[in-house]
């Protein structure tokens, strides 16, 4: 009986051992592993133990959810706008060759396009601030990396080409001067007379 005990005890001890190594090698494993550390963790979810990187996606998909319906709405506002302004500079092409007419035609052109480029610095500013803070962005972070002028240099840029003016039809046919009776001509002459 002795001898059978003592055999118990050494499979025991030994059983123990290789438990304890095991549960060491799969503790660093899931430390270092980035694939073992997912499989223990839909393991314990699966059994419905939440964890703390289950914890952190989910609030960390919760915080990128304003930020992708931002990007969305963005792009759809973008993407129509430029489709709209395509579709009007291939159609505009024809009303800026008609003498005199064509002026106007540039010129209201003109004015819809810097709307358009208006309107879209202001849906990248939109980005910009729903993608949130940069840390890279902080005035203490030395090195020639980004600085915290980088995202104030979006507002100036937005602020002037907003303030772009489109000249006015008179002003435009002021600075061509006689070169607008050309007609279809590149303003040098030969073409159409100028109306009194």
């Amino acid at each position: 009986m002795t001898l059978l005990f003592r055999v118990f005890r050494i499979v025991v001890r030994f059983s123990t051992l290789i438990v304890f190594l095991a549960m060491l090698g799969l503790n660093v494993a899931t430390l270092t592993i980035s694939g073992v550390a997912a499989a223990a963790n839909g393991a314990l979810a699966a059994v419905g133990v939440g964890t703390v990187a289950a914890r952190s996606a989910a609030a960390s998909a919760a915080a990128a959810a304003p930020r992708r319906a931002a990007v969305r709405a963005a792009t759809r506002r973008v993407s129509a706008r430029v489709t709209r302004g395509a579709a009007r500079n291939a159609g505009a092409v024809l009303a800026e060759s008609v003498p005199w007419l064509g002026a106007a035609a540039v010129v209201g052109f003109t004015a819809m396009d810097l709307r358009d480029a208006c309107a879209t610095m202001e849906d990248l500013r939109a980005l910009d601030e729903a993608m949130g803070p940069d840390p890279a962005l902080r005035p203490e972070s030395p090195g020639p990396g980004p600085s915290a002028e980088d995202g104030s240099m979006l507002d100036r840029a937005a602020a002037r080409v907003c303030a772009l003016e489109v000249p006015t039809l008179a002003e435009v046919r002021a600075g061509v001067g006689g070169g607008m009776g050309d007609g279809l001509g590149d303003g040098v002459g030969g073409g159409t007379p100028a109306p009194p």
